[in-house]
């Protein structure tokens, strides 16, 4: 058996497909409400809410760009 903790303030929380414009219920992890967000990083990759799956690559092109910059 695995003894994990999980914290609801470092958790967030996103809905990808048809449900993402409509109102569901909040998600709640050991009694705290988890933020809900409208785009995740998850491995060095931004997901965005949406119908579909989206990435967003602004984010890695500004740090990229500000890299460049400071040289």
């Amino acid at each position: 058996m695995l003894s994990l903790e999980f914290n609801a303030e470092k958790s967030h929380c996103t809905i990808i497909g048809k449900k993402s414009a409509g109102d569901v219920s909040s998600v709640h992890l050991c009694g705290s409400p988890v933020a809900r967000c409208e785009s995740i990083k998850y491995l060095g990759v931004h997901l965005q809410r949406g119908n579909s799956i989206k990435f967003d690559i602004n984010p890695t092109k500004r740090a990229f760009y500000a890299a460049c910059n400071t040289i």
